[in-house]
């Protein structure tokens, strides 16, 4: 059904308006009043059709049945996260090993006397490690 309005109060509230409607289906009437903040009447015209239309929209809803009844108002569940794949694992998995060679890389470039054989040979076998671990799926997520 639709519904038409009618202006019945605006009052000029500096920065807004504060306006009362009526809105009436030809059966039914309902008043309300709003905050209108528009500066024109093309403005004022949309505000009163999105208002009709929310009047529209509960068209059809009986609420009568609810009066006096508790409505559960628990948040929907969410799923919880899928767990990573091994994949996913692997990859997060070698790129941290990969941060680590290059944070071995920067701080004995910065103080070459850190660069003891114990360091080189860590140093070799992160290398190693990694070329033997990569997977050419792993640049799918590099940016």
């Amino acid at each position: 059904m639709t519904w038409t309005a009618t202006l019945i109060h605006a009052e000029d509230r500096d920065s807004h308006w504060k306006i009362g409607i009526s809105f009436t289906d030809g059966v039914r009437t309902k008043e309300a009043g709003y905050r209108f903040t528009g500066s024109t009447i093309a403005q004022l015209k949309s505000f009163v059709r999105a208002k009709a239309a929310e009047f529209e929209s509960s068209d059809g809803v009986d609420l009568s049945g609810l009066v006096g009844q508790s409505i559960d108002v628990t948040p929907p569940t969410v799923d919880p996260p899928a767990p990573p794949t091994q994949e996913e694992l692997d990859r997060a998995a070698w790129f941290d090993e990969y941060k680590n060679l290059q944070a071995m890389l920067q701080v004995t470039t910065d103080i070459p006397s850190l660069l003891t054989p114990q360091v080189q040979t860590a140093i070799d076998n992160a290398r190693a490690t990694l070329d033997a671990d990569w997977l050419n799926s792993y640049l799918d997520g590099v940016r």
